[in-house]
This record gives C-alpha cells, sequence and structure tokens, in this order.
C-alpha cells in the first residue's frame, strides 16, 4: 500500500517537473507566462444569456474576449477544442489552425489543464448547438504548475465527509 502512494506521489512530482520545464521553455523563447494583464469583455454566463437564441451553426461578428481556467481539452488534429471555466460557468473554445495560425494554435495545444487562458474571438454555435467562442488570439494569462485534483478520487471517508462538510467541499 506504501508502494502506490508513493508512486503516486512520483507521478505528481513528475506532472510538476514537467510544467515547470514549459515554464522554463517560455520564459527561454521571451514569453511572460504570467503577464500582467488581458482585457475581459464578457463572462462565459452573459455570453449563455445573451446567445441562446443563436442558430446551431451559425456564427457572429461579435469579437468577445472571455478569459477562465482550463478544464478540459480536446485536440483533434486541426481542431482543438478548450473548455474555460469562469466563476462557474463554462464556455467552449474552438479553435482552429487554418484560422488561427501556426504560432498562436500551438500556444492553444500547449495550454494544460488548470492554466489560465483569455481568448478573442467571434462567438458561434456548433453543428451540435455547443455555444462557442472561435478565437483569432489566444493568450495564456496563469501557467499552472500542479494538476488538477481528480473529480472521482478526492475524499472517500463518509465519515469525514459528513461531519467535516467543508472539507468535502
Amino acid at each position: 500500500m506504501s508502494g502506490e502512494s508513493r508512486s503516486g506521489e512520483r507521478g505528481a512530482d513528475d506532472v510538476t517537473a514537467v510544467r515547470r520545464a514549459k515554464i522554463e521553455a517560455l520564459r527561454g523563447a521571451g514569453v511572460d507566462p504570467y503577464p500582467d494583464s488581458f482585457e475581459r469583455t464578457t463572462t462565459a454566463s452573459a455570453l449563455a444569456a445573451d446567445y441562446a437564441a443563436l442558430e446551431p451553426g451559425s456564427e457572429t461578428d461579435d469579437l468577445v474576449s472571455v478569459a477562465g481556467r482550463v478544464v478540459a481539452k480536446r485536440d483533434q488534429g486541426k481542431v482543438l477544442f478548450l473548455v474555460l471555466r469562469d466563476g462557474g460557468s463554462e464556455i467552449q473554445i474552438f479553435c482552429r489552425a487554418n484560422v488561427l495560425g501556426a504560432d498562436l494554435f500551438a500556444v492553444a495545444s500547449d495550454l494544460d489543464l488548470g492554466d489560465w487562458a483569455g481568448v478573442t474571438g467571434v462567438v458561434l454555435k456548433t453543428r451540435r448547438g455547443e455555444l462557442s467562442v472561435a478565437p483569432v488570439e489566444v493568450t495564456l494569462l496563469s501557467k499552472s504548475i500542479r494538476a488538477l485534483p481528480e473529480k472521482y478520487h478526492g475524499l472517500t471517508d463518509t465519515e469525514t465527509r459528513y461531519r467535516q462538510r467543508y472539507v468535502d467541499l
């Protein structure tokens, strides 16, 4: 049993080491992994309210800037889907290599789960009806060193969960 916890700790240390190496690579390339500011124009919940009536498969000309934490990432070759969470609402980011260009698509592809990112782009609804932002600019706002906690492997002791509710939350 102690071997399992050691390997789990070692796995977390490996992730931390890889992310620290990414930070050093960014600094070596002249990119600040913790920039000073980003001008956000709207939030994910405001976008959901404003564009609820948008038809699936349609795109607007409205340029918006949103920022949030990367909580999901799906790479499908020349298309990349990110999910940003800000406050409690989520918005999908629909990155296309032909729109972003090679450099910005590489920035979007290098984002890890837990990183904070800001995107500027147009609002659209995918063919499946998911409200998204198609970015023309992607900015790393804060590089995460530690991985996000796993959703299903958190607190398992039910006694602690009921008696110390704040620990569960």
